[in-house]
């Protein structure tokens, strides 16, 4: 008997069910042994959809079919991974940059990032890149929530060709406090890990602002990290000699790529007129 299954084969060919549970499935205290969490991952990848979804009985009873038609292959011990290459992408990197464009609570529509966080700017990223620290350290919904609340936001009432969501302003972070949260939890999980993806792209371009950018993606155990914010270096290209983005308040309002690669060239030219004094 043939199944035709069609599977993604990178993060971002997921839909954002599947990116919920499988973030989840990494962020859960659960002890499990490898080849069982394998087997959730193989079942989340070929099994696409939630119970009860039309279509989910039909693919379940297909994947069990499939596993059950592997078991009777008897296959050797030393192939034992003959379906899990499947999931290979899913262990060894997280590259998500999508975000889910849009959601809609209590019948007002709130609007997401662009992905991989093009659109954010610094002072955006400063405030949500520490809820995301404190999510990613001490696992608690509070602070996915919180991420979330930062992240999703009313359509703004002055056209923005760049960004069609309001501007950011701790101030109004109340008003939406009661209702983000109220989010489907795939919904909010799958936007945690495309924060957290696309974060990882973004930093990885500035290598000289970021030298030692390493994935905590399998959370294994490791000792305490202190967070560092980026106000600091806010502060910093606010006070500078030449002030290349602006007084504070225009730094702040400064798009993050744009403010970071101010920053990197700013710290070559340093160490090019360190270099020189030295010689």
């Amino acid at each position: 008997m043939e199944h035709d299954f069609t599977i993604a084969k990178k993060w971002n060919e997921l839909n954002f069910y599947q990116i919920g549970e499988i973030a989840k499935l990494y962020m859960s205290d659960r002890k499990l042994e490898k080849e069982e969490f394998q087997f959730l991952l193989l079942t989340i990848l070929f099994v696409d959809i939630a119970v009860g979804s039309d279509g989910y009985e039909e693919k379940a009873a297909s994947f069990n079919v499939l596993i059950n038609e592997v078991h009777l292959m008897k296959i050797d011990e030393n192939d034992q991974d003959y379906l899990f290459q499947y999931i290979e992408f899913l262990e060894k990197s997280m590259d998500l940059t999508k975000f889910p464009p849009a959601v809609e609570l209590d019948g007002k529509v709130y609007f997401g990032p662009a992905d991989r966080l093009s659109n954010i700017t610094i002072e955006e990223l400063t405030f949500a890149d520490h809820l995301y620290f404190d999510w990613m350290t001490k696992k608690r919904q509070i602070d996915l929530d919180r991420l979330v609340t930062v992240l999703y936001r009313p359509e703004s009432r002055v056209e923005n060709l760049e960004d069609r969501r309001e501007v950011f302003s701790r101030q109004t972070l109340v008003d939406r406090g009661s209702i983000l949260p109220t989010m489907d939890e795939n919904l909010k999980y799958a936007i945690g890990f495309a924060f957290k993806g696309s974060r990882e792209a973004l930093f990885s371009k500035f290598r000289i602002v970021f030298p030692s950018i390493k994935s905590k993606f399998k959370g294994n155990e490791r000792k305490p990290i202190k967070y560092k914010s980026f106000n600091p270096m806010i502060t910093s290209m606010a006070m500078g000699e030449s002030s290349p983005l602006g007084n504070l308040h225009d730094v702040k309002k400064t798009n993050a790529v744009d403010f970071f690669e101010v920053v990197q060239e700013t710290i070559i030219i340093e160490r090019k007129r360190k270099e020189q004094l030295k010689s």
